[in-house]
């Protein structure tokens, strides 16, 4: 099969990248890695560009966030042959993540990691975990939306509680929690990831305002799996933990120490300026941007959201292993906080990329 082909040549593919990083790795041999990569990455998955994330005369409910595609390509910082450049290198910027060797959960934030060098073969080669957005923190609160709220949980557990117990269900996934801080200086309790710093707004933010957009943006990613009662279900539960949020949310900083203690190496730094003008949503299981390769090529003047929505169902079912109802709410939850957190970093016209594996000819 087609499927059993491209997961053999990334099991060799990776066989010869532990093998160039046991010696000093020349230019020539790195190179060869890096075309390698971006030829089975060609080969596994096709790039579809659905448009912007919000049709432009529908972003009321946008809060025409400092990151835009359409002011760069205004003030001529951008061109529209970089952003189908950028397409191209990115649908060559995809590597298989494997469960077992350690990788850890990353967030959709597209800057790089501090130190990144993408000359070195050592730390190209890197394992790379899983992006959803906010990382394992708001997988937690995801988590604990799809109980409802009705049973009073909001008011007797915490976001602390919550990262502990959903990472104790996840551990037959294999990837370690992770999120992320940032380089600048923060000396009002924020963490620098933008998903865990709004939480509470993003949570609020599925409401009678915004219920129809977000409606639709998870209609369209969905498509047959998309459940109006389990939707509803979301709506109903948010507003439950808008009105505990006091009780519910704990200190930003609570939230990484949790974290760190969870996975002394789950809090990497990233470093830069938000650069990103695509959204891309990966449906190709056991693959994840190589971001840190992809913002090098670009120079770092291009970024991408990847979220490996993929993830997520798997996630479900972990969280959720005998109860449909539960998974098909938690991953109801989980897209529709990406959704608000997008709303909130952007202004819509980023442009929408979903990932789908490529069917054999």
């Amino acid at each position: 099969m087609e499927s059993d082909r491209i997961l053999d040549e990334g099991i060799a593919l990776m066989d010869v990248a532990a093998a160039a990083v046991k010696h000093e790795t020349t230019n020539t041999e790195l190179d060869l890695l890096k075309q390698q990569m971006h030829e089975r990455s060609v080969k596994a998955g096709e790039l579809t560009v659905v448009g912007p994330l919000a049709p432009e005369n529908s972003r009321g409910n946008w809060t025409a966030g400092h990151i835009s595609l359409a002011d760069r390509l205004e003030t001529g910082e951008l061109s529209t042959e970089t952003v189908t450049h950028a397409l191209g290198v990115l649908a060559e910027s995809y590597v298989q993540t494997h469960s077992n060797v350690g990788a850890q959960v990353r967030c959709i934030d597209g800057r790089q990691a501090a130190g990144y060098d993408d000359n070195d073969a050592e730390m190209f080669t890197r394992e790379q975990g899983p992006q959803i957005p906010g990382g394992s923190p708001i997988q937690a609160v995801a988590y604990r939306l799809a109980f409802g709220g009705s049973d009073g949980s909001y008011y007797t557990k915490n976001l602390g509680e919550d990262m502990h117990e959903s990472a104790e269900k996840m551990e037959k996934l294999g990837f370690l929690p992770g999120d992320h801080i940032d380089d600048k200086d923060r000396h009002d309790g924020t963490t620098g990831c933008r998903a865990i710093d709004g939480v509470e707004e993003h949570t609020s933010g599925i409401n009678f305002k915004t219920v129809h957009e977000v409606e639709s943006v998870l209609q369209a990613l969905m498509g047959n799996d998309f459940n109006a009662r389990d939707f509803d279900h979301v709506i109903a539960s948010s507003m439950r933990m808008a009105a505990a949020q006091e009780h519910y949310f704990i200190d930003k900083k609570a939230i990484i120490k949790e974290l760190v203690e969870q996975n002394p190496d789950g809090a990497p730094v990233l470093v830069g300026d938000h650069k990103e003008i695509i959204a891309a949503i990966n449906l190709c299981e056991g693959e994840t941007l190589h971001r840190d390769h992809f913002s090098s090529r670009m120079d770092g003047q291009v970024q991408v959201f990847g979220y490996d929505a993929w993830y997520t169902f798997k996630a479900a079912k972990a969280l959720f292993p005998y109860d449909l109802e539960q998974q098909s709410r938690y991953i109801h939850a989980r897209l529709a906080l990406a959704v608000t957190a997008l709303m909130d970093l952007t202004d819509g016209s980023l442009q929408l990329v979903v990932r789908t594996p490529k069917v054999a000819a």
